[in-house]
């Protein structure tokens, strides 16, 4: 399992292993030639969705 794996405390935004099976698959691949991809996508999906949801969040309503 993933969360296992990370040595921070888990989010009510990151992705469960059935939620980021989902998801990889519309992630396109490292191009190949150049530097290779060091960054670990799930986490770079985690940290957009993090802050959406607090963008969401604090942003006031209009009413």
């Amino acid at each position: 399992m993933y969360l296992a794996t990370i040595s921070r405390k888990p989010y009510c935004t990151d992705l469960n292993d059935s939620e980021w099976a989902i998801l990889a698959a519309v992630i396109p691949l490292a191009k190949s030639g150049g530097h290779p991809r060091t960054t670990d996508m799930r986490e770079v999906c985690k940290n957009q969705f993090t802050r959406t949801f607090h963008v969401a969040l604090f942003t006031p309503k209009n009413t």
